[in-house]
């Protein structure tokens, strides 16, 4: 670093200078050009002219920032010279007085309200100022995401009014009668705060500040010297805050990496120059040198799969050149590549921070105590619930008692916990041991024992949870699979989830309004999502940073990743009911008021231009700049214009960069990936660890299969392992399926009242509503519920039709969901799955599957699905076995409450697609019912001889049979010898959707 020369006009000496302006300065500079130094040799002058060090404080953004200021502090000064972060000193602010701050006595930032709690509080504010007719209250309340805007709008406010005090907010008078009714909402919130003693996340700054502003605390929180780094990255409320730090005697020296223009479009730069000029806070530019320009390398990718292993690529090939990996950052433009690169990086052996992250959907304990709440509420579990519970391995079942019981919930309705509390005893299913009933009653009598409590539901919880011994076994099991630190931070992590319950449960007991168990288990469920992730800790490893936080991140290379044009310019978030102007107009006043800008496209285009240059900056060496033309769902998007003006080229007609060499991974790069050293541990499973055998559970009972669990290990085996004997996959556990669940329901009903009644779209439509799932934890939320139950009416309407128009054709309808079974000759296996409906005609059976997709596929890729092609490689497997299997066990199994004529066989199998029966145009289409003939294998063979097919008759000869057969049996012979080693189907496509990339060994 060069010496540079520091022109200070004045040592610090109070006595001497109290009636004259302290020294104030700006040190202006392109990053990495020794602003910080600078700031650093400045107290170092003015320690050395007796400053006291204990009035001298050091401030900066980001905790990163902090180390690095406090590091240059101590060298230049061989002082410790106190530094933090702007938030960490407001909080401190309110920890050392919370008398003053209208906290009770103790109060820590521990005890900061939820954000749970802080739209309760909300809701309460503005249900008493809009109890009047025709509020925005009475019109809007009631509507998906109207509290969300709300919020939204609150956290403005909180920027822009510099005070938390209600007495201090300035009586507005917007225009705009909706916009006045939440400004008045807004000051009863923070009533509703200083009432009940707490303060919110957002609310921080400007409490601390009101607590500076009190003329009792002020001399002793004055301050002779002020050190500000990266002052450009502060935002408005953060500025009030410290200009209550400022006296007229404090000295602020501050860095920047530059001035804000005069003329700037933007309103946060306007409001900056503001802040400095009322404190007389002049640039000075603290040297002439200039950064080394980085190279850039440009690189696109097909997914952000390709892009986030092309960058873990790059970065172990290029660990020789560093010392330590966090001479590497990552600044990740699109957050969803975040998780992505943390599951990446380590495949390659590169250690990244948050690698291996906990949180609150990592707990053990959450899911059952979400249940347990549910039960002394006397809620019923959902199917989902229920399965889930049965399978937790907390709650103590074996293997063989939770597939019995789940099987039971999934086929014969059992619900084991649909009577707690009643005398009635559930009736068990047969097979079902006798100590997992015995497990299953002490379930009902914990929740007994809870419910004679009577007291808030934290206190039920933790009886219901001692009385079956939870607690301790879920702690116990966790110990087992985790390493000590992900131990401790589970156990932090829960203890913080229960504080969230506490505080809901004093909050709720001063508004007169004591937390039920039903609110008390959804808001366990809800603040799930407030528990900070925290990953493994990392001695070194590569960062990955958030591009609006890179205070103290300093790398030789640097990967700018996600530079599509939905990630740069970062679109704002628009507020409600009002545009700039209009929020100008009525809130200009405040003291940190800033229009949002959330339609200035030029301003947008400014903000994301400085974006891009300062992760530019932040490298010495080099920075990868990339994108992907697609997200994870096949949708296309284009490169960052932003990214093309930044490498002097522009988007040509194909939506690619034009004149860049850009890279492009494709299935090469993917079938490269299998290639892959596995690491020693990842998840709970190490690879080259031998699993368990499966074996059947008493000896001269048959194994049981399903043949959804074989299609399960041809897709991957040891996705199969996860699924099928950790029991770790819910099989109802996504809208999609619930759907499937309801429209399967009513369709079954409406067939069999056929015989009966008349089939109409009419009546389809009562039954879709008697069968409808009226539970929004099933479907997400309630627009998602709303759309799936559009795609539910549309699905039983044409199919009504269907059957009513074209249905019989001389078929006679024998039931559906009939179960059958199956015992393989010559084995102990016993196949058993459930068929959606079977018909009967003069030809014989015809088994039908139903499919509610809107994606049809050919009957060549059908017959593709299940029958090896010509030219198929020798690692080929099977995919849809469904209906072959089911051929073959109706000839030769059992079927529940059917009974096969002598000689009768299946003539037919069929894919019916509800969604798909009828064109746009009301026409009939054949995508709506895929039917394939079952024939005999002959010579000519209409099945195996491609020349011999007729037409579009699609036909599956028995000898074709014969050979699905054969893969199901080599794939039995693989789950009962343990063979569950990793090997997706498809690739890297099989892994982008599977439930288990977090706990798998090696996810492509």
């Amino acid at each position: 670093m060069p010496r540079i020369v520091l022109r200070l006009s004045a040592v610090y000496n109070p006595a001497k200078h109290r009636d004259i302006m302290p020294q104030r300065q700006i040190f202006t500079a392109a990053y990495r050009c020794g602003k910080t130094h600078n700031l650093a040799q400045a107290a170092h002058v003015a320690l050395q002219g007796g400053c006291p060090l204990g009035r001298t404080l050091g401030l900066t953004v980001h905790r990163p920032a902090a180390q690095v200021l406090r590091d240059a502090l101590s060298q230049a000064t061989n002082m410790t010279v106190p530094v933090t972060t702007v938030r960490r000193r407001a909080l401190t602010v309110l920890e050392t007085h919370p008398a003053a701050a209208g906290l009770p006595p103790g109060w820590n930032q521990t005890a900061l309200l939820s954000g749970i709690d802080r739209r309760l509080l909300i809701r309460n504010a503005w249900l008493r100022v809009g109890q009047v007719p025709h509020s925005l209250y009475h019109e809007r309340v009631g509507q998906p995401g109207a509290l969300d805007w709300v919020v939204l709008l609150f956290d403005r406010f909180s920027q822009w009014c510099g005070t938390s005090d209600p007495a201090r907010l300035p009586m507005l008078e917007p225009i705009d009668p909706r916009v006045a009714e939440l400004w008045q909402a807004y000051r009863a919130y923070l009533q509703l705060c200083r009432q009940l003693k707490v303060v919110a996340f957002n609310e921080v700054f400007n409490r601390a500040a009101d607590v500076l502003r009190s003329p009792h605390e002020r001399p002793e929180s004055e301050l002779a010297l002020l050190l500000l780094d990266d002052l450009d990255l502060f935002q408005p409320a953060e500025l009030l805050f410290v200009a209550e730090l400022i006296d007229p005697n404090t000295v602020v020296f501050a860095t920047m990496e530059a001035a804000p223009a005069p003329n700037s479009p933007l309103a946060l730069d306007v409001f900056l120059q503001r802040w400095l000029a009322r404190f007389g806070l002049g640039p000075e530019r603290a040297s002439n040198l200039q950064p080394r320009q980085p190279s850039l390398v440009p690189a696109e990718y097909l997914t952000p799969d390709d892009e986030a292993h092309a960058v873990a690529q790059q970065i172990a090939a290029l660990a020789h050149t560093v010392q330590r990996w966090d001479e590497f950052a990552i600044v990740a433009f699109d957050q969803q590549l975040v998780p992505l690169l943390q599951r990446t990086l380590p495949l390659y052996g590169v250690p990244v921070v948050g690698q291996e992250a906990r949180d609150g959907y990592t707990l053990a304990l959450a899911p059952i105590a979400y249940a347990g709440l549910k039960l002394i509420a006397g809620d019923p579990l959902t199917d989902v619930e229920t399965i889930g519970l049965l399978r937790h391995p907390g709650l103590g079942l074996s293997a063989a008692e939770a597939r019995a019981a789940v099987e039971a919930v999934q086929h014969e309705h059992f619900q084991p916990f649909a009577e707690v509390g009643a005398k009635s005893v559930p009736r068990w299913p047969a097979t079902l041991a006798a100590a997992g009933r015995l497990r299953l009653q002490a379930v009902h009598a914990a929740t007994a024992a809870a419910r004679a409590a009577d007291g808030p539901p934290s206190e039920m919880l933790h009886i219901w949870l001692s009385h079956l011994g939870l607690d301790e076994r879920c702690w116990a099991q966790t110990a087992a699979v985790l390493e000590p630190w992900a131990v401790a931070l589970d156990r932090r992590h829960w203890a913080r989830l229960l504080a969230f319950l506490h505080q809901s449960e004093a909050l709720r007991a001063a508004l007169g309004t004591p937390l039920t168990p039903a609110e008390a288990a959804e808001l366990l469920r809800s603040a799930q999502a407030l528990i900070q992730p925290e990953g493994k800790p990392q001695q070194a490893a590569v960062p990955i940073w958030p591009p609006a936080e890179l205070g103290g991140c300093t790398a030789q290379v640097v990967f700018a990743v996600g530079l599509h044009e939905a990630a740069l310019p970062q679109p704002e978030q628009p507020l409600p009911l009002a545009d700039d102007a209009a929020l100008a107009a009525a809130f200009g006043q405040l003291p940190g008021f800033v229009a949002p800008e959330t339609t200035d496209r030029a301003a947008a285009w400014l903000r994301g231009e400085r974006a891009l240059q300062r992760t530019v900056s932040r490298a010495s060496e080099a920075v990868y700049l990339s994108y992907s033309i697609a997200d994870r769902q096949g949708r296309r998007h284009l490169p960052s214009p932003i990214l093309a003006d930044q490498l002097g080229t522009f988007i040509d007609r194909h939506g690619r960069l034009h004149g860049v060499n850009t890279q492009n991974m494709g299935r090469q790069a993917a079938l490269e990936r299998q290639q892959l050293p596995q690491p020693a541990i990842l998840g709970n499973f190490e690879p080259e660890r031998e699993l368990a055998s499966v074996q059947p559970a008493t000896a001269g009972q048959p194994f049981v299969v399903t043949p959804s669990a074989i299609e399960d290990y041809f897709t991957c085996p040891r996705r199969c392992f996860f699924a099928r004997e950790l029991g770790l996959y819910d099989v109802a556990s996504s809208p999609r399926q619930t759907l499937g669940t309801v429209v399967h329901n009513a369709l079954n009903a409406l067939l069999s009242q056929g015989r009966d009644v008349p089939i109409s779209e009419h009546r389809a439509g009562q039954l879709l509503a008697e069968h409808w799932v009226a539970d929004e934890l099933r479907w997400g939320s309630q627009l998602k519920q709303a759309v799936f139950r559009q795609l539910a009416e549309q699905a039983v309407a044409q199919f009504a039709r269907y059957e009513h128009d074209h249905g019989s054709a001389g078929a006679a309808f024998l039931g559906a969901e009939l179960e059958v079974r199956w015992m393989l000759p010559a084995t102990d296996v016993m196949l058993k799955g459930r068929i959606d409906r079977i018909d009967r005609t003069s030809d014989g059976l015809h088994v039908i599957d139903y499919k509610l997709g809107r994606q049809s596929p050919s009957l060549d890729k059908l017959l593709a699905e299940f029958v090896r092609p010509a030219a198929a490689a020798e690692t080929w497997r099977p995919g849809d076995i469904q209906l072959p299997v089911y051929v073959l066990a109706v000839e030769h199994g059992e079927i529940a409450g059917v009974e096969r004529l002598p000689e009768e066989r299946v003539a037919s199998i069929a894919q019916l697609y509800p969604l798909e029966l009828y064109t746009p145009t009301g026409r009939v289409s054949a995508k709506g019912y895929r039917v394939i003939e079952i024939v005999e294998h002959e010579s000519p063979c209409g099945g195996c001889d491609a020349a011999a097919k007729p037409g579009k008759t699609a036909k599956l000869c028995r000898a074709q049979l014969a050979a699905v057969l054969h893969e199901v049996r080599q794939a039995i012979a693989g789950m009962r010898a343990g063979a569950w080693q990793p090997d997706p189907r498809d690739g890297s496509t099989t892994c982008a959707s599977c439930n288990f990339r977090a706990i798998c060994p090696t996810p492509l």
